[in-house]
């Protein structure tokens, strides 16, 4: 008897292990870059009320490299995330960060857009998380928005429900202009100029 418990274990064993496996995942499509909005070197120009302006200078895209990814067995699916980094400045000589990071899996149609605007940190998946707009409390979804006379459209009102450190309340933005309007917990509205 326990020589057929041993001989189990150690079948078990074997199948655990042989279930793990590395999977090659490829570096992130070039092509892909016609899901981001904005080009390389873009100012991105907003003005208030006042006619105070704020600009983000946007500087260059990092794009994911292959890698392995190693799965585990319990894994059903194990998915392969790459990404392009879009990297930024809020002057032309101050220090760099991560303004935007869209991440996309091979394993299913998501594709995430991860921004930061100014202290606020937010991302939205256009293509799956709009369609059921309602069963997300922060986001809205504006048929049309016009800024200076230019109309936008499916514009998604990002609302800062959690973060209560930041500074912004609101973030208007679209699929393919990408950020449009920033409300400030101070009643400041930034527009975007180009």
């Amino acid at each position: 008897m326990k020589i057929i418990r041993l001989f189990a274990v150690s079948f078990l064993i074997f199948l655990l292990a042989a279930c793990q496996r590395d999977k090659k995942c490829p570096e992130f499509n070039p092509d892909d870059l016609s899901h981001i909005a904005y080009n390389k070197f873009d100012t991105l120009i907003f003005t208030n009320q006042k006619n105070d302006t704020f600009s983000i200078y946007l500087q260059n895209f990092n794009l994911s490299s292959s890698f392995e990814q190693h799965c585990n067995f319990n894994e059903f699916v194990c998915p392969c995330l790459n990404y392009v980094e879009l990297i930024a400045q809020n002057s032309p000589m101050g220090f760099s960060y991560v303004f935007l990071k869209m991440e996309q899996s091979d394993a299913s149609d998501m594709r995430y857009f991860k921004y930061r605007v100014l202290d606020f940190d937010f991302e939205i998946d256009f293509d799956n998380e709009v369609n059921y707009i309602d069963d997300f409390p922060y986001l809205e979804l504006l048929e049309n928005f016009t800024i200076n006379n230019t109309v936008y459209y499916n514009v998604v009102i990002y609302s800062n429900l959690d973060n209560s450190s930041s500074e912004i309340s609101n973030v208007y933005l679209n699929k393919t202009n990408g950020i449009l309007q920033i409300e400030t917990k101070e009643n400041i509205v930034w527009q975007r100029n180009n």
